[in-house]
């Protein structure tokens, strides 16, 4: 699908689907590209946004049951023990829920 911003602006409600039939009927996926900004993203908001997804579906990519690829590289979460806060007594901050 195409949002064209500016084109709905002008009142053009119209969006346009492409379809684009899977090799298989196991392969299948979405792409989403942004493209003409009307700013640029600077780097940190990219990796705010990057950091953000693999949160966002770390219980999935950590599951297999997604791949989110972003620039061609896939998104990973890491929720290792050494990223835990700790106190000032060395217990963990961490709990299950």
């Amino acid at each position: 699908m195409e949002i064209d911003v500016d084109k709905i602006a002008r009142g053009d409600a119209e969006l346009s689907v492409d379809r684009v039939l899977a090799d298989n009927s196991e392969s299948h996926f979405t792409k989403i590209s942004i493209w003409n900004l009307n700013r640029a993203l600077n780097t940190r908001t990219l990796g705010k946004v990057r950091q953000f997804l693999a949160s966002m579906y770390r219980f999935d990519i950590r599951d297999a049951f997604v791949r989110i690829l972003w620039q061609s590289a896939d998104l990973i979460w890491d929720d290792g023990k050494e990223k835990w806060l700790t106190a000032p007594d060395g217990t963990s901050y961490h709990k299950e829920f």
